[in-house]
Order: structure tokens, then C-alpha cells, then sequence
């Protein structure tokens, strides 16, 4: 009762901060998060995985089987978006009170740190996904679980079921992300390295049991049911190159969340007969955080793409100190160190995550529902924002990006023969001019769709109803097909609307009507 105590007092906490910082309004999705809402509709509709009704099936929600379960729940009868946050928040939350089992489980994890360790999870960032609608929360408890089961693997604790629980965590964890793999595979070869033995064997057998063949199935079926072997976003996103500010984007997001224990690895690292196991324990760690060098950090919103390291980080560090003093407990000098670093730390989640705003109302939002009486008609939009407009609106889409389309990844940019094909109603796009202010072209991947873009609108009877922003250099165009039954109606409604500028809420400003 003394140990579960705290941890009641931790949730309380945890509840109260997600109170007073979160939830304080009906706010609609991230634009990514919106993107996989829309697959998830889609596929509790009876339509299948695809981004277009009717349409062959298309990967472009990345987080499979977390768009699966928000699908079923949507099956149910919960509100798709309601369904996304319930499973978010669960997961938020049971990561939270499995950080605090996990200190607690062991000998020397006394109450508060493992108090301490939770609090800061469950004061991080992990509170925005679940506001955006992301399933990043979602991902991190199924690594946060499989990395439990390493530990104990890493412990030498050879009771039946710790292998078989690392396998089906570990597929898990894949499967709701595809990235979970190389997490898995990370902690995988740190576990070869390190045991030995007949425990090494049953992991080896268990491991190509329960993994590797559901692996094998779900990506023979992927690869056959949409017609590639990877998610959409990642031909688009990854390209083959190597992308620095990736990189260090992504330990900026990992100091962030955990950069306080790192003078903990240093300091075990230092110490010769600690220093490879620690350095097998956080081997999965950098490995995953070195990996997004492979993908632009386009849309990683508040480092969503690191925060499945953050849980992780902070049970890890236990162990680590328990080699370095053996019998530790969070007593005496560690109490009177720890307590003011812990407070530091929940004072810089407060300014980097809480304080301010994250999501705010978004005119594309509210204007995909004004959209919305449209769908009847069998209209088109073309978007570079696949997001909240496609999704709110129910109109068939083509994201002229290519997240969420085949054609347009497979060829890199899009081509005025697939604009041809669907002849789309609307055209939204969000470009860095507006009239009377020059276009800087610099040379960018999504400088050369915008421009394709424009062309095709110049010499093929499209009009320009809406210029929106806050600024200037920042806007958001609207054209029409100018033959359209509906043309004086749209036009006056996407040019008269009250369109709320994303970033920060405020009213935009329709630069096309500026004398």
C-alpha cells in the first residue's frame, strides 16, 4: 500500500496538470493527425485503408495499427476523434504508472524516485500528442513495454515468458509504427551481445517465432495490398538522403526530454567495469536517434518522431546507478541532488510544453466543415494541406505533396497530366507570396510543386478567390475551376470567410482584396 500510495498521488498530479495546461478547448486535430483520422473513417466505413472512397488502398497513415484501433473504436460508435484521444490518454497514463512499476519493482527503487521519474513523463510532451490527435502516446507504452522485458532480459532473469514478452511487445510496438522496428532490433543485438548461454537461444528462437513471421506476413501483406513495401510518407520523406538537421533535430529532442540523466551515462561510461553494459543499455537509445538522419523532420511536432525515448530514458537510468552503488536507495546526498534537478526539470516541461498554446483553431478547419454540404456534388480539391481540409470537408482529395498518393511519390513531384485526370474544383495552396509581394523561389523540393501548381492554374481557367494569412510572405491560396456550377457560391464563401490563420489563432487577412 506505501508504493501504490505515490503512485496514486502521481496520476492525481498527472490528472491535474493535463486539467489546468490541455483540453481547455474543442480544438481540431494536427494536420498530420487529421491525415490518419481520415484513414481511420475510411476503414470503419467498410472502405478499406485509402485515402479517396473508391480509390485503390494507400498507406499514408504510417501509424498502422494505432489508425486500426481508433477504426475499430470509430466501429463502436465513438466519434473518430473522440476515439484518438481516448486511446492517446490511456496510453499516456499507462506509461506513466508503468514508469513508476518499473522503479518500484526494483529492490532499491524507492517510492519517490520512482514518484520523481514518473511525474516528469507525465509532465512532458506526451500530453500535446494526445491533444493533437497523434498516436505518439500510443507508441511509446508498447516501447516502453518491450524495453521492460529487455531489462529484465538484460538481468539475467531467465523465467519463462520474459523472451515470448519481448517478441510480441517488440511486434507490437512495430506495428504501430514502422520505425519501432529499428528500436527493437537495437535492443535485440544488445541482448546477443550481452547474454549468454541456453536464455540466448529460446531469445533467438522466440524472437524469429513471434517476430520475425508476423513480421514477414505483415509486410508480404502490406506490400501486396498497397502495392509497396513501405508506408507512402517515406518515398516522400526519405528519398535516399542523408539529412543533417534530421539528425540533430533529433537529439535536440532527446536532451530535451532526458538530458538531465546524461551526466549519469557519462559518469558510469567512465567507469571501466560499468561501461559495457551501460553502454548495451542506452545502444538502443542512440541507435534510434541516430536513424532519423535517413528522414526530413518535416511536421515532427514538439519531436513527436523521439518521444518513444522518453519513458524509456527515464527507467533506464535506475539501473545504471544501481551498478555504479550497489544497495542505492533515493536517500541522503541523492535526495538532496535529486529533488532540485527533478524540480528543474518540471519547471522547464511547464515552459517548453504547457505554458503556452500548442494547437489553436485553424481556418482550414472550420472551412472544410463550410465545405462540407459540397461532398454531394463528386467535387475535387487539390492540396498541399492534406490535413484538416480534405478531412472535415469528406471532398475526394489529391495531395499534391504525396503523402497520401502514389503517383505523385512515386514520381516526386506532381504532373500536369494526373491534374488532367481529375480536372479538381479547388486548389489550395500554401505558398510564400501573395499579390503585389514577389516570390522567392529557393530552389526547394516544395518550391517546385507550388510552381508546377501555379503554371497549371495560369492556362487552364482557374481563378483566385482567397489569398490568406497573417502575413504577407505566408498565405494560403484558394482557386476555382472557373465553369463551375457552384462558382459564385464558393467564391463567395472561401472569400468572405472568417478564416483563422493556424499558427496562432488570430483572424487572417485575405490579401487578394488589399488595394
Amino acid at each position: 500500500m506505501r508504493t501504490w500510495l505515490p503512485l496514486l498521488v502521481v496520476l492525481l498530479g498527472a490528472f491535474a496538470w493535463a486539467y489546468f495546461f490541455y483540453f481547455q478547448s474543442e480544438l481540431p486535430p494536427f494536420e498530420d493527425a487529421a491525415m490518419l483520422l481520415r484513414y481511420s473513417d475510411h476503414l470503419a466505413q467498410g472502405h478499406g485503408i485509402v485515402w479517396n472512397i473508391g480509390e485503390a488502398p494507400v498507406d499514408g497513415a504510417t501509424d498502422f495499427l494505432f489508425m486500426v484501433m481508433v477504426a475499430g473504436l470509430t466501429k463502436l460508435g465513438l466519434n473518430v476523434a473522440t476515439a484518438a484521444r481516448l486511446l492517446g490518454l490511456t496510453a499516456h497514463f499507462l506509461t506513466v504508472a508503468f514508469v513508476y512499476r518499473m522503479h518500484i519493482r526494483r529492490g532499491n527503487g524507492t517510492a519517490l524516485a520512482a514518484g520523481i521519474s514518473a511525474l516528469i513523463v507525465a509532465t512532458g510532451p506526451g500530453l500535446n500528442y494526445c491533444e493533437a490527435l497523434f498516436g505518439t502516446s500510443v507508441f511509446a507504452f508498447a516501447g516502453l513495454v518491450t524495453y521492460s522485458f529487455f531489462l529484465r532480459l538484460m538481468e539475467d532473469e531467465s523465467r519463462p515468458g520474459l523472451t515470448t514478452g519481448f517478441a510480441v511487445a517488440g511486434i507490437l510496438t512495430g506495428l504501430i509504427r514502422p520505425e519501432g522496428v529499428v528500436l527493437v532490433i537495437g535492443m535485440l543485438a544488445s541482448l546477443l551481445w550481452y547474454l549468454r548461454g541456453p536464455i540466448r537461444k529460446q531469445l533467438i528462437q522466440r524472437f524469429l517465432l513471434l517476430f520475425c513471421i508476423p513480421g514477414l506476413i505483415y509486410f508480404i501483406w502490406h506490400w501486396v495490398y498497397f502495392g509497396r513495401p513501405l508506408p507512402n510518407p517515406f518515398y516522400v520523406k526519405g528519398k535516399g538522403n542523408l539529412y543533417l538537421s534530421s539528425l540533430k533535430a533529433s537529439f535536440v529532442g532527446v536532451v530535451k526530454m532526458g538530458g538531465i540523466l546524461l551526466p549519469i551515462m557519462a559518469w558510469a561510461a567512465w567507469k571501466k567495469d560499468a561501461r559495457r553494459k551501460t553502454m548495451l543499455l542506452y545502444a538502443p537509445i542512440v541507435l534510434f536517434a541516430v536513424a532519423w538522419i535517413l528522414m526530413s523532420n518535416a511536421m515532427n511536432f514538439s519531436n513527436r518522431f523521439q518521444y518513444i525515448l522518453m519513458p524509456i530514458m527515464w527507467v533506464a537510468w535506475l539501473p545504471i546507478v544501481e551498478m555504479m552503488r550497489p544497495g542505492f536507495t533515493f536517500r541522503g546526498k541523492w535526495l538532496i541532488a535529486g529533488i532540485p534537478l527533478a524540480v528543474l526539470m518540471l519547471a522547464f516541461q511547464w515552459f517548453v510544453y504547457a505554458r503556452e498554446p500548442r494547437i489553436h483553431q485553424d481556418g482550414r478547419a472550420e472551412l472544410g466543415k463550410a465545405l462540407r454540404p459540397w461532398k454531394s456534388k463528386g467535387y475535387t480539391m487539390a492540396i498541399t494541406e492534406a490535413g484538416n481540409l480534405p478531412f472535415f470537408s469528406e471532398w475526394k482529395a489529391i495531395d499534391t505533396w504525396g503523402l497520401n498518393d502514389k503517383t505523385v511519390a512515386r514520381q516526386g513531384i506532381i504532373g500536369e497530366w494526373y491534374l488532367d485526370e481529375y480536372r479538381p474544383a479547388l486548389f489550395m495552396i500554401h505558398d510564400y507570396w501573395s499579390p503585389g509581394i514577389p516570390k522567392i523561389n529557393d530552389g526547394s523540393q516544395w518550391m517546385a510543386m507550388t510552381n508546377t501548381l501555379e503554371g497549371y492554374l495560369r492556362f487552364n481557367n482557374y481563378k483566385m478567390v482567397a489569398c490568406w494569412g497573417r502575413e504577407p510572405q505566408s498565405t494560403h491560396f484558394y482557386y476555382l475551376r472557373s465553369d463551375l456550377p457552384d462558382f459564385d457560391s464558393l467564391q463567395q464563401l472561401i472569400s468572405e470567410f472568417p478564416y483563422i490563420w493556424y499558427e496562432d489563432g488570430y483572424p487572417a487577412e485575405n490579401f487578394l482584396q488589399v488595394d
